[in-house]
């Protein structure tokens, strides 16, 4: 780079000299004249010359209207002669016309103003200097990654994105995204007339021939000045410092005397930065035809979809990523407007192919690509490892187990969250198409990563076994449920809705309502010193129940109401006696998932779940006392399963549980939930909470004993054990006494499966 010849755009320089020291004039010549910005110029010239090694130069001087006196600019020229530094001066023509004629002969230009990217060759870069000191180096290589655009889009994308007294048009990156897409500004603008550009159209409509007259005054013409190289001569930058230094003695710039030395090597290289990860896209037949050569060559391939939304049952697929060794990742798209040369149908075509190699994959929740995947015609087997299940595994309760908290956890990596890229109310296609092919590609690439992390973390908990053989199996079926539907027995769903109507009917007031139910409580005086002027929460009621009967009552009806919803979003939600829930092996290490949208819970308690995977593992009262009277050989449990073999479980001769559900009380005792949360649950008393429970230690010593023991062999352990199997629950080693009981709790649900 010192060898090379630098085109420096004066502009900024003055502008900058200009900006800073006007109205303080701080030095001054022998003849009295104020010589501050002219200081200030020729500092920050010498300063880029020191720090760039340049030894050939040009400084252009075009028309800077008015933002710069005329007599800066003639003392500038002055001074510059007498340095003996290189200058083309040319009044009345711009300087981006200037250096326009000038890139093909020089290597660089050095320019404030980022309209000189569209000047940017293979031979010719720009240097952009920044506060600081710091420079942005500009290449033809690196362009689309600073800018997002080629050079010849430049013009194009400032028209866009410019303020002028006024908001942009466009964000930088809607504006790198539509240029894509269209190519051409004059495009863009005609597509946004005919209306095919839905509401960012409309607003460039609306502005569309002040946008064409800005990227017009944007462009560079060539000048018509002849033979431009004999304007200028020699182009060595200061080669005799002696009389540089006698110049800015008389000048009294004895301070600048010191940048005369260069150095011996050169300080700045527009090179690619070696470290960064090797992310790109796959858009041509050749490029997918080397992917699957890589794939197909690997033994573990990391994946990750991108879509639309964060519901694979109604998302637009936009594309995949892979990723089969660390820190590179091939994103392949599937919108056509993001191909080359073939089809979405082919390139679908393509991955399913690619989806039946014996490579093994991996990915992060993976059960929503798999689920994307086949709602737009792809299947993919082989489904290896998912390392959002296995870091759940392994760090029970975590409060987050997404891409981004796992790999700062385990990776001390931060990545880029969805909503660090993507506006509200846009998507991925409102982005530049780099952005979607580093985000998808950096999620392979974490996931391939975590898969190597996780898998050590699995063996050294002696956990892999479980995981590859039970828990990946379960999510298998599960991930084809989620596709094939869950069936259902609807004649039973609606057999359980018919008594929840009924207990529901006959209300005088509106008790869905928040505000109505308070009004009505505040007008009740036993309770007017409890409630507030704001309206009750479900769990401040819960609270409050054990005070007044009509709160009892309210809690439960809304209580009702809730399990009632649910059964008529199950039963609205069937197709041909399926419904298309989706599923969670998350937190329920004892259980094959949990199920949201529509929640399946209440067909399981109605016993409507033909799916055996499903109802063999609900949580039954029951069975989860019978194994908890298994495990800890409690003799008085045991004799009072047996007497309630059929029927429900009732500890008799107990009159604190009268009108409870016994078997939830003594389960949910035995499990730890504190006496706070068995008021709200169980709709009582403090004091009757702490008489039940108390009660209930005695009543059956053995199994309270055992439970201790097991709690305070966990804490010291860092993990729950039984029968060969493993739970790892990160409070149980936290100083935190709330995550400490949390995690105890969580271990006894697993060891009793509820």
């Amino acid at each position: 780079m010192a060898d090379s010849l630098f085109v420096i755009d004066s502009t900024f320089l003055l502008e900058t000299s200009h900006n800073t020291f006007h109205g303080a004039p701080l030095l001054y010549d022998s003849g009295g004249r104020d010589t501050t910005m002219l200081f200030g110029f020729v500092r920050d010239l010498m300063r880029l010359r020191k720090q760039l090694g340049m030894r050939k130069a040009l400084i252009v001087i075009g028309d800077t209207g008015s933002c710069v006196p005329g007599p800066l600019v003639s003392d500038t020229v002055d001074l510059l002669k007498r340095l003996r530094v290189p200058v083309l001066y040319t009044n009345g023509v711009r300087v981006g016309d200037l250096c326009a004629a000038l890139a093909a002969h020089c290597a660089w230009i050095i320019t404030g103003n980022k309209a000189m990217f569209q000047l940017i060759t293979h031979r010719c870069g720009v240097i952009l200097p920044k506060k600081g000191g710091e420079l942005d180096v500009v290449t033809m290589t690196s362009i689309k990654d600073q800018l997002g655009v080629s050079p010849s889009q430049v013009p194009f994308l400032l028209a866009l994105i410019e303020k002028n007294g006024r908001d942009p048009v466009l964000t930088q990156r809607q504006a790198v995204r539509i240029l894509e897409v269209h190519g051409t500004l004059e495009t863009v603008l005609t597509k946004a007339a005919a209306g095919d550009l839905g509401q960012v159209g409309r607003k460039l409509a609306m502005r569309g021939d002040a946008i064409r007259e800005r990227c017009r005054e944007l462009q560079f013409r060539l000048p018509s000045l002849g033979d431009l190289k004999g304007r200028y001569g020699e182009t060595n930058f200061i080669e005799d410092v002696e009389s540089a230094a006698s110049a800015l003695k008389e000048y009294g710039f004895w301070s600048l005397i010191r940048l005369l030395p260069l150095p011996e090597q050169e300080l700045v290289r527009a090179e690619e930065n070696p470290t960064r990860p090797d992310y790109r896209a796959a858009r041509t037949p050749a490029e997918l035809d080397e992917l699957q050569n890589m794939v197909k060559a690997a033994e573990i391939c990391a994946l990750d979809t991108e879509a639309s939304d964060r519901d694979p049952r109604n998302a637009v697929l936009y594309g995949v990523a892979f990723s089969v060794r660390e820190r590179q990742a091939v994103y392949v798209p599937l919108i056509q407007s993001d191909l080359d040369r073939v089809s979405q149908d082919e390139v679908r075509t393509r991955l399913n192919k690619l989806f039946r190699v014996k490579t093994k994959f991996v990915g992060h929740n993976i059960k929503f690509d798999y689920l994307i995947l086949r709602k737009h015609g792809m299947r993919l087997r082989n489904i290896h490892f998912d390392t959002m299940l296995a870091a759940g595994d392994c760090f029970g309760d975590w409060d987050f187990f997404n891409l981004g908290d796992v790999s700062r956890r385990l990776l001390g990596t931060k990545i880029k969250r969805y909503s660090e890229i993507i506006e509200k109310e846009q998507t991925f296609l409102d982005v530049p198409f780099k952005d979607l092919v580093e985000h998808a590609c950096t999620d392979a690439d974490m996931s391939l990563r975590l898969f190597h992390r996780l898998n050590v973390e699995l063996r050294n908990r002696q956990l892999e076994d479980n995981f590859l053989r039970v828990r990946m199996q379960v999510l298998a079926k599960l991930a084809e449920m989620e596709f094939e539907g869950v069936r259902i027995d609807v004649k039973k769903i609606g057999i359980a809705i018919n008594p929840l109507l009924e207990e529901a009917a006959g209300c005088e007031f509106d008790l869905d309502s928040r505000k109505v139910t308070s009004d009505a409580l505040r007008r009740v005086e036993a309770l007017r010193e409890w409630i507030t002027s704001r309206s009750l929460t479900q769990s401040e009621m819960e609270q409050l129940a054990w005070r007044h009967r009509l709160i009892e009552q309210i809690v439960k009806y809304k209580r009702v109401r809730k399990r009632l919803r649910e059964l008529e979003a199950i039963q609205n939600a069937a197709r041909r006696g399926r419904v298309f829930s989706l599923f969670s092996q998350l937190r329920v290490p004892h259980m094959s998932a949990t199920s949201a949208s529509p929640n399946l819970d209440e067909a399981l308690r109605a016993n409507a779940v033909k799916d055996a995977l499903l109802s063999q593992d609900y949580p039954n009262t029951k069975q989860a006392l019978r194994r908890l009277q298994e495990i800890t050989k409690d003799e008085a449990l045991r004799t009072e399963l047996t007497r309630c073999a059929r029927s429900d479980f009732r500890c008799s001769g107990e009159p604190s549980l009268e009108g409870m559900e016994h078997g939830e009380v003594l389960l949910s005792i035995a499990i730890g939930l504190p006496n706070a949360a068995m008021c709200r649950r169980f709709l009582i008393s403090p004091e009757r909470a702490m008489r039940i429970r108390a009660s209930l230690q005695v009543r059956y010593p053995v199994l309270f004993e055992w439970l201790d023991r097991f709690r305070q062999e966990s804490i010291a352990r860092g993990y729950a054990e039984h029968d060969g199997q493993r739970i790892y629950l990160a409070g149980l080693r936290s100083s935190d006494i709330e995550k400490k009981n949390m995690a105890t709790r969580s271990a006894i649900g697993w060891l009793v499966r509820y």
